[in-house]
This record gives structure tokens, sequence and C-alpha cells, in this order.
């Protein structure tokens, strides 16, 4: 019997000049992985911690790119 593992997805925050760290999360699919970029984008942004020229890039378990979340697609949350 063979069990079933998440995919690892690798989040980097890049600023246009350099890339930070990365972390490793696991998520049912890369648009469940989107939805997370987009909710970590917010948090940065509504803690005066980014801007919208930075961007989340999200990367497969290999390391490989598939997707990028701009700052600039998001609005801080209010509340």
């Amino acid at each position: 019997m063979r069990s079933f593992e998440m995919p690892r997805f690798y989040f980097h925050l890049e600023d246009g000049e350099r890339i930070y760290g990365r972390e490793r999360l696991f998520f049912n699919d890369v648009e469940e992985a989107r939805a997370a970029a987009l909710d970590a984008a917010r948090e940065i942004l509504a803690g005066d911690a980014g801007k919208a020229g930075d961007r989340i890039v999200i990367a497969d378990e290999n390391d490989n790119a598939i997707m990028a979340v701009p700052f600039a697609a998001v609005r801080p949350s209010d509340g």
C-alpha cells in the first residue's frame, strides 16, 4: 500500500534584487499554494514590511519556479 504525500512547495520572497530564504510548505495543489502566497503577501504589506515591487515565487518540490505572486496584485486586508 502506497501512502499519499501532499505536494511540497517552496516560497521565496524576492525584492527585485535579492531572494530571501525559502520556506517549505505542503499544499494539496498549486492553486492552494497560490492562495496562501496571496495571504502571505497581504500580511507582509499590512505590516509595512514589503513594497509593491516585491513578490513571492512559488517553486515545486525540486525548487523549480512555477508561479510568481506580485505584491502589486494584492491589497492589505482592512481590519
